[in-house]
């Protein structure tokens, strides 16, 4: 049986399932007994697992798979279960709600930024947790494997760093299994939802603005959807050849590095990075323009 196919029996989708808990653990291991600077290629292929039983498996037996992961996880690092909580849990979970938006014909990018959003908030969620019961500082321990332990500005960076795994963790499996899915019936275009991608882009500028001058520990968090949207439109530009959105992105990235670096000074630091806002809120704004007029062209004609 090919190795990405559906499984129908009992047997299959157990014996299946019993595969991906494993590699999990192995991954949990290697972590916690070998080389914890592994935390960071594991963490980011972890929610494949989830994801490839979500597609592939019935899923009616998903908490089964679910809870003999965390539950052999647990096992397996018995002394400190911090790493099943910060990584493990919020991965099998953001894997299964990554493979359901994908099974629903979700746009891609909607779903890897879900996805990205519902692991940032379980891992932050966990932070706190493992504190109360080991009196560990995740944030501390994982920026010390980087050598950045005593870094001033550590706490403006976390939202936005865990963020931004979950989006690589996304991507990554997205990369890997979507030339599969017409293997399991799935080579239907995705949705279409129009404007949505600016729309959630230039809200994040917002927040990112607004957070800067009352909650700044999530100032760069709500950048990086202005960021990952604003990258996206410039990508899909570029992909279909729009020549006219290509040359007003290029003319905005010019005034942008004018305008940036003019205005470094000002912001407080890391927090003037707050500043790309003016580079991808352009990007968006291009998009969303060229999107309107393209769609009034193709209804009048």
């Amino acid at each position: 049986m090919s190795i990405f196919q559906k499984r129908e029996s009992p047997i299959q989708n157990i014996a299946y399932m019993g595969i991906m808990a494993a590699i999990n653990v192995i991954a949990i291991v290697m972590m916690n007994y070998v080389l914890p600077v592994l935390f960071l290629p594991f963490a980011l292929f972890m929610p494949l697992t989830s994801t490839v039983v979500t597609l592939l498996c019935k899923k009616r037996f998903f908490p089964i798979y679910a809870i003999a992961t965390i539950g052999l996880c647990f096992l397996v690092s018995i002394n400190n279960i911090s790493d099943t909580l910060f990584y493990v849990i919020p991965s099998i979970i953001s894997g299964f709600a990554f493979g359901m938006l994908i099974e629903y014909r979700m746009p891609s990018p909607i779903s890897i930024f879900v996805t990205g959003l519902i692991y940032t908030g379980l891992s932050y969620a966990s932070i706190p947790l493992i504190e109360a019961i080991y009196g560990q500082n995740m944030i501390v321990i994982v920026a010390t494997i980087f050598g950045l332990g005593d870094y001033q500005y550590l706490y403006y960076v976390v939202p936005s760093f865990i963020f931004v795994i979950g989006l690589i963790q996304a991507t990554v499996t997205y990369g890997l299994i979507v030339s599969q899915l017409p293997k399991i019936g799935m080579e239907k275009e995705e949705r279409d939802i129009p404007y949505l991608y600016e729309g959630i882009g230039l809200l994040g500028s917002l927040l990112s603005l607004f957070a800067y001058f009352f909650f700044k520990e999530f100032c760069l968090f709500f950048l990086i959807f202005a960021v990952f949207f604003g990258i996206y439109e410039a990508t899909k530009a570029g992909f279909n050849k729009e020549k006219i959105p290509l040359i007003l992105m290029g003319i905005s990235l010019l005034v942008f590095i004018l305008l940036f670096a003019l205005l470094y000074q000002y912001p407080v630091k890391p927090l003037n990075l707050v500043l790309l806002n003016i580079l991808f809120d352009m990007f968006l704004i291009i998009g969303l323009v060229y999107n309107i007029l393209s769609k009034r062209k193709i209804s009048i004609e």
